[in-house]
C-alpha cells in the first residue's frame, strides 16, 4: 500500500464536485424545508482499537425530497497506524459521497465521487440495495468508478441483531468489499470486516477483526481488537 500522510488538499476537479453537490443538496433542502420531513436514518459511527492500527467509520444516509426517494449519503473510512509523528506511517482514507434516488423497493441509483489522498478523486455510478427489519440489515452496493482507469467495486454488509432480553441484543456484522481494474482485472482493494458483541440501546460493542488487501500484489494487513459503535441522530 502506498505510504501517505492524511492530506485532503483538493485539486480543481474535486472542488468542482464538492461545490456542485453542496449547492444541489442546499437547493433541494430549501425547496422542501416547509413540508413534512420523511424518515431519516440515524448517523452511524464506529471505532475499533486493534493490535496493528485504529479503524474509524461513519455512515450518513439522509433524505432530501418529501417522499424520501431522493437523498444523499457519505461514508468516511479510515485506517491509521499508531506511529505518531512518523512520516512513514501508513494511512488508508476513503470518503465516497453520493446522491441517490430510490426507484423500486429498497433499490436506489447512486452517483457521486470518492475522495482519497492516494489517488485523488474518482467519480462513480452504481446502485444500492437495502433490506432491513428488527433483526436483519442487508446492504449491497455495486459501483463503477470512471477515471483515467475504470474500476468495478462491490460492497456488501450483513447485520444480525436478535433479541437476548428486553433491552439487550446480540450484535454481529459481516462486511466485505472487492474492487478491481476493469481493463486488466488487476486487484485494487478488498477487505473483510467481522464484528461480534452486544447491542444495548444506541451502542454496540465487542470484538472486531479486519482483514485488508491492497493493490495488484495483494499486500495483506490484519487487525484484531475491540470496537464501539453508536447511532447518534
Amino acid at each position: 500500500m502506498q505510504k501517505i500522510k492524511i492530506s485532503m488538499i483538493a485539486n480543481p476537479k474535486s472542488s468542482q464536485y464538492i461545490l456542485i453537490l453542496f449547492f444541489f443538496v442546499t437547493w433541494c433542502w430549501c425547496q422542501n424545508k416547509e413540508t413534512k420531513t420523511p424518515y431519516s436514518p440515524p448517523l452511524s459511527a464506529e471505532v475499533m482499537v486493534g493490535t496493528d492500527h485504529v479503524f474509524f467509520q461513519t455512515i450518513v444516509n439522509k433524505p432530501i425530497s418529501n417522499d424520501g426517494k431522493l437523498g444523499y449519503s457519505f461514508v468516511t473510512a479510515l485506517n491509521t497506524e499508531y506511529k505518531v509523528g512518523d512520516e512513514s506511517k501508513q494511512v488508508d482514507l476513503m470518503v465516497p459521497i453520493a446522491l441517490n434516488y430510490k426507484f423500486y423497493k429498497g433499490i436506489a441509483l447512486n452517483a457521486g465521487f470518492a475522495m482519497n489522498p492516494a489517488f485523488g478523486n474518482r467519480p462513480f455510478v452504481g446502485f444500492r440495495y437495502v433490506k432491513a427489519n428488527d433483526t436483519w440489515v442487508v446492504v449491497v452496493v455495486p459501483s463503477l468508478y470512471v477515471a483515467d482507469h475504470s474500476y468495478y467495486e462491490s460492497l456488501a454488509s450483513l447485520e444480525y441483531t436478535p433479541k437476548i432480553s428486553k433491552n439487550l441484543k446480540l450484535y454481529s456484522r459481516l462486511q466485505g468489499l472487492y474492487s478491481f481494474e476493469t481493463s486488466t482485472g488487476a486487484h485494487d482493494r478488498s477487505y473483510v470486516y467481522l464484528r461480534f458483541g452486544l447491542n444495548a440501546s444506541k451502542f454496540a460493542f465487542g470484538l472486531g477483526y479486519n482483514w485488508d488487501s491492497y493493490g495488484p500484489y495483494k499486500v495483506l494487513k490484519s487487525n484484531v481488537g475491540l470496537f464501539l459503535k453508536s447511532t447518534l441522530f
